[in-house]
């Protein structure tokens, strides 16, 4: 199949072109001020745009153009397709549907809270997150601008908070476009996109708007346009593959790191390559690099512009050479409690077990296989990535295997397809789905399974007794031609049922601390707020599904507008204070005046504090109970702040603007009451 276009390849450029426009339009509108004005236009052009992408590429693809081909679709694939189907499904409907309200930390701290702010603030700029990491506040945030046109489109949380599940149909796809260009069967690519799907914390993360699936799809989407680069530079080619470079790198800084390989094989390409007529290797040297800019770099741009670091806080350095001087480096993430010791493989290990026995299974039963036959570049490519997640990256969290982990499922296909007997062929996969069913049954997983196993078992029997093509190849080949106007009302639909009144109720949000008592107490009475929250970096629930509340971080010292790259001036690099990868410099020298002042800028009327987790205390002032210098200012002043509900880990109060004015005030020049 290589050099030839599929159904699956014009699939993923329509879905990397719609999410790169996405991108770029809700960048280049949030930046300037026009947030609001980006949903209706970037909705409706996407969804004309793809709509017509859709069209043209199966138009060619039925009038036979050369290069091009689509075989008749058999019984067992399109079962295969159904288990697929029916997995991402599954995943979307979890995402929609959180009933136990058991959200990731991260999604409640920053992944939904950035797009809430943007979509209130009317721009897209620095979100402040300074009670722990402080790297989301700057970090490029491709993914969060999708959630931002679901914010937008919908008016609550529900359809932003099932984001990749989108993500993992991108995946997916991505798994099953390169098994194509690499010449497997529609079975096999089906059975690799799955099981990589069914890995556990991959179909957990389908689930929630978090960005590590997303990166993950991103620098899949890449591999099947870098299988075709080895024959010719096509422009469609260097275009899906610069869209989905720029978009990896601009999810996350992990995706800096985790696109240096395919960077690399890009040029190699590039330089080695026959350019296509009217497509010289220049001009697609030129093009690659606008797109990395456009899709993503454009972040780390804004970074230097303001910061005078790419990267800030985290300090870009290579080697010796100091590139950008931020707060923290290596050596303070390398101290961090997140770091693990990279001598120490039993972690690494135990990473590659929870993928599950069934997949480790497969994963080894491939690798053996194609370097028995002298196959190496699947094998080196995985080598590279599972060394840049445990190497590289100071985090080592299997979050950051998730590509590896794709690459490991197209590894056991690959084999799978050099096997002389059908049997073998066709149910390669059998231990990693049927294995992940039975090591973590629900009732979505079994489906899955079971679907797989059906479509295997026919396609098994095919491949021993071939039978005639069937009268309902004709069926699927015209049903096919329904898909883009049905992409279009699942779309539309989705938008109008999160706005349906018993589809957009509220979902309690529980993380199992002290924090959920202090979230029920802010659903059933904080409405129309303006609430300012510190001492945890969990603010998303005080929003309100519906986006009810304005909830920012209040500045303790220096001006509202202040952020942490304005403080880093106030404590010297190096010092004590700044030895630790979660810096907070902002409330070294905590100023009451200042903050009352900020408070009344932001018109300010509850105050939501919480206890400091131990971690992030150690980096800041607190009480003896843990809770940051906020609740010692508000107990102090009961004629501003008046307490109305407290537990031993959250404190909310009442704020009275004028008599915070007033606390605001030089003491000298406050009004003293007379004396009775």
């Amino acid at each position: 199949m290589n050099g030839e276009a599929s159904l699956s390849l014009a699939w993923l450029r329509c879905l990397l072109a719609a999410v790169a426009f996405v991108v770029i339009v809700e960048a280049a509108l949030g930046f300037a001020g026009a947030t609001a004005a980006a949903a209706p236009s970037v909705t409706l052009v996407a969804m004309i745009a793809g709509g017509l992408a859709l069209r043209r590429g199966w138009r060619a693809l039925r009038e036979g153009r050369p290069g091009t081909t689509t075989a008749p679709l058999a019984p067992a694939d399109a079962l295969a397709a159904l288990a697929l189907v029916v997995a991402l499904a599954t995943r979307l409907g979890e995402g929609l549907n959180h009933a136990n309200g058991a959200f990731t930390y991260d999604v409640l701290s920053y992944h939904l809270h950035l797009p809430a702010s943007w979509l209130v603030a009317g721009r897209v700029g620095i979100v402040p997150t300074p009670f722990g990491d402080q790297a989301p506040a700057y970090a490029p945030a491709n993914a969060e601008l999708t959630y931002l046109l679901a914010l937008a489109a919908t008016g609550n949380f529900r359809l932003a908070h099932a984001g990749q599940a989108g993500y993992a149909a991108l995946a997916a796809l991505a798994v099953v476009a390169t098994a194509r260009q690499l010449g497997l069967s529609r079975r096999l690519a089906v059975g690799a996109a799955l099981a990589f799907l069914m890995i556990p914390e991959v179909w957990q993360q389908a689930t929630g708007a978090m960005t590590d699936l997303a990166l993950a799809s991103f620098l899949l989407a890449c591999l099947p346009f870098l299988v075709r680069l080895r024959a010719s530079v096509h422009r469609s080619d260097v275009l899906a593959l610069g869209a989905g470079l720029g978009l990896a790198v601009g999810t996350k800084y992990a995706g800096a790191v985790l696109a240096l390989p395919l960077l690399l094989i890009t040029a190699v390409l590039l330089v080695r390559g026959r350019g296509a007529p009217g497509w010289p290797r220049r001009r697609a040297a030129v093009a690659l690099t606008a797109l990395l800019f456009a899709c993503g770099g454009f972040w780390y741009v804004r970074n230097t512009i303001l910061t005078g670091d790419p990267t800030f806080p985290v300090t870009l350095q290579l080697g010796p050479v100091v590139l950008g001087r931020g707060l923290y480096g290596r050596p303070e993430m390398r101290r961090w409690q997140y770091h693990l010791a990279c001598g120490d493989l039993q972690p690494l290990l135990e990473m590659f077990i929870e993928t599950g026995a069934g997949f480790l299974a497969c994963l080894v039963g491939g690798l053996t296989a194609l370097l028995l036959r002298r196959r190496f570049v699947g094998a080196v490519l995985l080598g590279a990535y599972v060394a840049l997640g445990w190497l590289v990256i100071p985090y080592q969290q299997s979050r950051f295997f998730f590509v590896a982990w794709g690459l490991g499922a197209l590894v056991t296909a690959a084999a799978a397809q050099l096997a002389g007997w059908p049997a073998v062929r066709e149910l390669a996969f059998a231990p990693a789905l049927v294995g992940a069913a039975w090591q973590y049954p629900t009732p979505a997983r079994l489906l899955t399974a079971a679907l797989w196993t059906l479509a295997a078992a026919l396609g098994t029997r095919a491949s021993i007794v071939p039978d005639p093509t069937p009268a309902s190849h004709r069926f699927v080949a015209g049903a096919r031609w329904l898909l883009p106007p049905a992409a279009g009302l699942l779309v539309l639909g989705l938008v109008g049922w999160t706005r349906l009144p018993d589809h957009s109720a509220p979902q309690a949000a529980r993380i199992g601390d002290g924090h959920d008592a202090g979230w029920d107490f802010a659903s059933a009475r904080l409405h129309g707020r303006r609430i300012a929250y510190t001492g945890s970096n969990l603010p998303l629930p005080l929003w309100g599904w519906h986006l009810q509340n304005r909830v920012q971080y209040v500045n303790v010292a220096g001006k509202p507008t202040d952020l942490l790259h304005d403080f880093r001036g106030d404590v010297r690099l190096g010092a004590p204070a700044l030895d630790t990868a979660e810096p907070a410099p902002e409330r070294a020298h905590p100023d009451r005046a200042a903050w009352l002042a900020n408070l009344t800028a932001a018109r300010t009327d509850t105050l939501f504090v919480a206890r400091l987790y131990p971690d992030v205390a150690a980096s800041m002032p607190h009480d003896g109970d843990g809770f940051p210098t906020e609740r010692h200012w508000a107990d102090a002043l009961p004629d501003c702040f008046h307490l109305t509900f407290a537990t031993a880990d959250v404190r909310i109060y009442d704020v009275r603007a004028q008599a915070t004015q007033e606390c605001a005030r030089p003491t000298g020049a406050r009004q003293v009451p007379a004396a009775p």
